[in-house]
């Protein structure tokens, strides 16, 4: 009878954590290139549900948008892991207005998810930032995107390492299940860290590309790790930081991507979110073939704000460069926590073995800042003011 019971136990947890069923479920939005007119979403069911399909509108006070739905078919890729197979689907809805409510939902005939809300966004953001979650996601993590949404952000960006084995499915289920309701109801964008990939060069998790729809407007070796984000008022530049370490040559046909896309933005405000950081945090660390190249470009167009990973430790540093401040941010938003190096003088904020997320908003000329810990309380803050086309510190 016990074994009996550890089997049903064990069953249990693998048909809630990892095998998916006829309903879909890890369902995710993400920013769609045009982020304030498009939205990617991705769900998961087992290999019978062989057609998908998104059906949306825009929101209404109550259950009036049933009448004016739209229905998207999505495309079907079967993905086989350790532990079994499922199918996902994807669809890009585009078309939508910048500001507007949108609701939606996912299946195909009585197997659909529930409804879902979002916003898309307009001119002034609100947005959130993590670092690594990668560890014990389930149990650590989850407090912290769910704390984070209490400022009401508009979009959620990861800086890479969301789990510690790029091809682990149970990683990846702790890491839907943190995020829960959350990844189905505000777009998100994130970029690999070197979690993500496994042991050789171009080992992508297979998962990757099946479960998220980013944009595929990057470098063409480096589709959906390394791509533009357009808002009306913010252009994000995505980096593949492991990509670019393993080869000198897409090291310098991401630098000029991102040269090229900086070049024709008309935008006010310019964002880096990147893995591996320019300038470390970690003691007896210093990235410094990628500082060499990356940093000629963010100076020449201006970046106001650099968002990195990797060192599991929080710094902050504003650097002045050519009359212009430029802000680079590490940070970490899991349990795995390192301490901040004592020599490390570039940072004007440290903080070590805490868990933090940062919140962004933007309003015409300001950007400002706020880094908080797990448990919500305000541990750093800046503002920058643009000024023509360059930032001004102003210290708080």
């Amino acid at each position: 009878m016990r074994i009996l019971y550890l089997l049903l136990i064990v069953h249990t947890a693998i048909g809630q954590s990892i095998l998916p069923s006829a309903y879909p479920d890890r369902i995710i939005l993400n920013l769609g290139a045009d982020a304030s007119r498009s939205v990617g979403v991705n769900w998961r069911t087992d290999i019978h549900q062989k057609d998908g399909w998104v059906q949306f509108a825009k929101a209404s006070t109550g259950t009036q948008f049933l009448s004016q739905l739209d229905s998207l078919k999505s495309t079907t890729t079967l993905l086989n892991f350790e532990e079994g197979q499922a199918l996902y689907h994807s669809a890009i809805i585009r078309g939508l207005e910048p500001g507007n409510s949108y609701v939606y939902r996912v299946g195909n005939g009585s197997y659909k998810s529930e409804w879902f809300q979002f916003a898309l966004p307009a001119k002034e953001l609100t947005f959130i930032y993590f670092g690594d979650a990668q560890n014990d996601v389930k149990n650590h993590w989850s407090r912290v995107i769910r704390k984070s949404i209490t400022h009401n952000p508009d979009f959620i960006l990861h800086g890479g390492d969301l789990i510690n084995r790029h091809n682990r499915d149970p990683e990846w289920a702790e890491w839907f299940a943190a995020g829960s309701f959350i990844h189905a109801s505000i777009p998100s964008a994130m970029t690999p860290g070197n979690h993500e990939f496994g042991k050789g060069v171009n080992n992508l998790s297979a998962h990757w590309k099946a479960q998220f729809s980013l944009p595929e407007n990057g470098p063409d070796t480096l589709t959906e790790t390394s791509y533009s984000i357009h808002f009306e008022d913010m252009v994000l530049g995505v980096l593949d930081a492991t990509m670019m370490y393993d080869s000198k040559e897409l090291e310098k046909a991401s630098m000029q991507w991102l040269d090229g896309v900086f070049s024709r933005s008309k935008q006010k405000w310019k964002v880096v979110l990147i893995h591996f950081p320019l300038y470390s945090t970690k003691a007896n660390r210093d990235n410094t073939d990628l500082r060499n190249a990356l940093l000629p470009v963010l100076e020449k167009h201006n970046v106001d704000l650099i968002l990195q990973g990797h060192d599991h430790s929080y710094g902050r540093g504003i650097m002045n460069k050519n009359n212009h401040d430029m802000a680079f941010v590490v940070s970490n938003s899991g349990p795995k926590m390192y301490a901040a190096g004592e020599d490390k003088t570039w940072m004007q904020k440290k903080g070590d073995f805490i868990q933090n997320y940062q919140v962004i908003k933007i309003k015409n000329d300001l950007l400002e800042y706020q880094a908080f810990t797990a448990d919500g309380a305000l541990f750093d803050q800046f503002v920058l003011q643009k000024k023509g086309e360059k930032s001004t510190w102003l210290k708080n």
